[in-house]
């Protein structure tokens, strides 16, 4: 189950869900697109390596993308 809510409510939520026994995998504010850009494959691949290369960087904590990936292209971060 994915429980999505404001990024100010998200404490209260947390421990609303915590107080009723249900104990999530975590909670962490995170960027929703609010359009994808589909890929064709060549794309896709060339948008991964980029992706990967940035989650390889120390200072780097987060990558996100509007990048919607065919599902056998996946990012390995």
């Amino acid at each position: 189950v994915e429980v999505t809510t404001a990024p100010e409510t998200l404490p209260v939520v947390a421990q609303a869900l915590d107080e009723a026994g249900l104990k999530p995998d975590f909670a962490e504010v995170v960027q929703r697109p609010a359009s994808e850009t589909t890929l064709d494959a060549e794309q896709a691949e060339k948008v991964v390596r980029l992706i990967d290369a940035l989650e390889e960087l120390d200072d780097v904590q987060d990558v996100f993308t509007n990048a919607s990936l065919p599902g056998e292209i996946e990012a390995t971060g």
